[in-house]
């Protein structure tokens, strides 16, 4: 259930903040922009940037999961684990850009319910995308 307490984008980041914070072996780095949350054990990062003006759309973008952490379930891990704190921001649709190339990416994102919202043939880039209610 979205949190509908966040009358803001601020108050939707420090909901944001506080349930990504709270997430065991994670660090998070926020500037007021985005975030970047990476493992502290260095096997993954992303970012997350709320979209201009709205409270209810984050933008995930820069997965990636290191070598040697490759093939282990850590991207559908982090693919929920991202789907989790944007629902305790009260987050209602998730946005993710994936380069084409990035076939891990794109399996991990179909196995978590995700769809294809766009495919820009032009920077081989594409918008993913998951209501959360």
């Amino acid at each position: 259930m979205s949190d509908i307490r966040a009358q803001s984008t601020s108050e939707a980041f420090d909901l944001l903040y506080e349930a990504v914070d709270h997430i065991p072996g994670f660090v998070v780095e926020p500037d007021r922009k985005h975030f970047e949350v990476r493992a502290s054990s260095d096997a993954t990062k992303f970012v997350l940037t709320f979209m201009p003006g709205n409270r209810r759309v984050l933008i995930s973008h820069g997965v990636e999961v290191f070598p040697g952490f490759r093939g282990k379930g850590l991207g559908t891990s982090m693919c929920e684990m991202r789907e989790q704190v944007a629902r305790l921001a009260g987050v209602t649709l998730l946005l993710a850009t994936v380069r084409d190339e990035n076939l891990a990416e794109v399996r991990v994102l179909e196995k978590c319910g995700w769809k294809r919202l766009t495919q820009n043939e032009e920077n081989k880039c594409s918008l993913w995308g998951k209501q959360l209610l």
